[in-house]
């Protein structure tokens, strides 16, 4: 039986400024990662992944500079694998 999915996953690079920190500051990157699921999610509630992403930085503390979409990314995920990983999981905590 074929237990697998394929997932769609967009990367954007954030580089962003910790307002917390004492000047001057550095420029710091971080490359956060929505599958399709979550982004058709987001346009439903009328956002772009973009902006939900500076919302985010933005409630921690942090000042966005840019937010650069990188290149689409698919993958087949083995569906069993992943739920004894996660079953795993389970029995350490």
């Amino acid at each position: 039986m074929n237990c697998t999915k394929q997932i769609i996953l967009t990367g954007y690079r954030v580089r962003y400024v910790d307002l917390r920190a004492p000047k001057p500051r550095a420029t710091l990157e971080s490359v956060e990662i929505l599958d399709r699921d979550y982004i058709d999610a987001l346009a439903r509630l009328g956002m772009n992944p973009a902006d939900y992403i500076e919302d985010r930085f933005t409630r921690g503390g942090f000042h966005v500079l840019t937010v650069e979409k990188l290149p689409k990314r698919r993958s087949r995920v083995d569906l069993i694998q992943l739920w004894e990983s996660a079953a795993q999981e389970v029995t350490l905590e």
